[in-house]
């Protein structure tokens, strides 16, 4: 007797086995490419904070709105505009602030965009009644200083007090005060201390 043997259904050539473990693995490899893309080793993330101010509102005494800017940032955009004006060897201008270079002395016009009408009407009284080259707003320092930091105000109702700290040797500070001007702060005094 002749006996065929029985035939069995090939065998694919790659088994489904295969075909899950190759599907895995590529599936890892675009997770792996994907992330090294949009996240991976070098790529800088950056990470914002806000630090809550301290604020107190009394009804009757608080702003109608609030400004956009808060205040330590309108004194470091006043002593940033400020330093426009600066000589570019380091001492201060004494003429560059003024719209003339002859008494009366008046404050060019960026000035009321950081400084209230009083305090610019005070700070000319004290340019064209001194005789030296000292600068109030720089504490009465001849020179600019190397560096200034600005502290987070503190803000109640439609006032608010910051320091800056300008870092000579050794370190002046001046407290600014502002009040609400319009939609904004404006500094209304600088003290020296």
């Amino acid at each position: 007797m002749n006996q065929q043997p029985m035939m069995q259904n090939p065998r694919p050539a790659v088994s489904k086995w295969l075909w899950i473990i190759l599907i895995i693995v590529v599936v890892i490899a675009a997770g792996f490419f994907g992330w090294y893309y949009l996240m991976g080793p070098g790529k800088k993330t950056t990470t914002t904070t806000t630090t809550p101010t301290t604020t107190s509102t009394t009804p009757s005494a608080a702003p109608t709105t609030t400004p956009a800017v808060a205040p330590q940032i309108v004194a470091k955009n006043f002593y940033n505009y400020y330093l426009t004006l600066v000589d570019p060897n380091g001492k201060t201008d004494f003429q560059g602030r003024f719209q003339s270079t002859t008494k009366p002395y008046k404050l060019k016009t960026g000035f009321s965009d950081y400084l209230t009408a009083t305090l610019i009407s005070n700070l000319e009284s004290q340019f064209n009644s001194t005789a030296t080259n000292t600068d109030p707003i720089f504490c009465n320092a001849q020179d600019i200083p190397d560096d200034a930091t600005y502290d987070v105000a503190t803000i109640t109702n439609d006032t608010a007090t910051s320091v800056v700290n300008m870092h000579y040797a050794p370190v002046k500070k001046a407290t600014l005060g502002y009040i609400v001007d319009g939609n904004n702060w404006k500094i209304n005094s600088i003290t020296c201390q």
